[in-house]
């Protein structure tokens, strides 16, 4: 006689480099990964200073001014990325969203005059918060502004020192 209790379905096997196999109906296609604006600059960056003669790519010159260069373009993005939520009309940080209600005893609640508090409560808190994401927007934009007038100063200086050792070589 027979078992007639069904078969369990068979497992799904993985080959060796462990690449799930796939009906050809359920396969996706893969996009290949394009690089972000930023990835490409310092892609190219630094191709350009490998590129330099062994000499002077290894100078202490042009390593010092390759870190300080990346990392402040770094830092650029990072406040970019941190920042963009700001602009938005819509969006209220965190640190000042605040919930305030006046509250009475129910003998007034209804009243024209409380809700005229009410009112000018609400209105007083909002412009609060409006005046308070002004300043953090301009905070950002500072920081930025700040942090690009730093990367300008590392190019110049860099520029200057290479190029008058150069000269005097």
């Amino acid at each position: 006689m027979q078992n007639s209790a069904p078969t369990p379905p068979a497992p799904q096997t993985t080959s060796v480099l462990r690449i799930k196999r796939t009906r050809i109906g359920e396969a996706s296609v893969i996009q290949p990964k394009t690089m972000s604006d930023k990835d490409q600059l310092l892609a190219t960056f630094e191709s350009g200073c490998l590129s330099l003669h062994e000499a002077a790519r290894d100078s202490e010159q042009i390593v010092r001014f390759r870190t300080n260069f990346v990392k402040n373009l770094i830092k650029i993005q990072k406040l970019r990325l941190r920042n963009h939520r700001l602009f938005d009309d819509t969006f209220i940080p965190k640190n000042i969203d605040m919930k305030i209600a006046i509250t009475g005893t129910p003998e007034i609640q209804n009243t024209d005059d409380f809700k005229t508090i009410q009112g000018k409560a609400s209105a007083a808190l909002q412009h609060y918060q409006t005046a308070m994401k002004e300043l953090m927007v301009e905070t950002a934009k500072l920081e930025v502004k700040m942090t690009n007038k730093l990367l300008q100063e590392i190019v110049f200086n860099f520029t200057k020192e290479f190029f008058l050792d150069m000269l005097l070589l």
